[in-house]
Order: C-alpha cells, then sequence, then structure tokens
C-alpha cells in the first residue's frame, strides 16, 4: 500500500476478512505513514514495513513480504520471522 492510507485500508480490511473466513495466509505491506491503519489492523493483519511510494528499501521490503509468505503458506512459525520487519 506504500503510504497511500485509503489503500491500506481497503488492503487491511481484506486481509482481515480472509484471514476471519478462510485458512488462506494473508500478509499486507504498507509505510509507516499508514500509522493510523497499521493500530488498527496489527492484531488482526500481518502487516510487513515497507517505505513509501519513491523511497529506499522497496528491494529488501518485496524480499521480506515474500519471506513471511513462505512461512505462513508452510505453516510455519512467524516468530521467526524479524520483528523490526513486521509491524
Amino acid at each position: 500500500a506504500f503510504h497511500y492510507e485509503q489503500y491500506a485500508e481497503m488492503c487491511a480490511q481484506t486481509g482481515a476478512l480472509v484471514t476471519e473466513k478462510t485458512d488462506i495466509p494473508v500478509v499486507a505491506a504498507m509505510s509507516k505513514e499508514c500509522q493510523s491503519v497499521i493500530d488498527q489492523y496489527r492484531q488482526r493483519v500481518d502487516i510487513v514495513k515497507m517505505p513509501k511510494k519513491g523511497g529506499t528499501g522497496l528491494s529488501d521490503a518485496l524480499k521480506d513480504i515474500l519471506a513471511l509468505c513462505r512461512i505462513k503458506a508452510n505453516h510455519g512459525d512467524i516468530s521467526e520471522f524479524p520483528s523490526d520487519k513486521i509491524y
């Protein structure tokens, strides 16, 4: 969702609904500029930190998203994922 708060809200709402209604693993990603959405949904959806659009670190954020997706898809323990890369 980068730093787009409305997009982050839609991602978080969709992710929460998918998590609650299915067994499909969900990962969202957004920048710290979406703090109100992060605060509202962090207990319901795993949210990976990413830079705002145009910021540096997008390649690393994409690797983090994929790493967390891999853990969740394999029913692994997400506590293995570095806590400084997730909200």
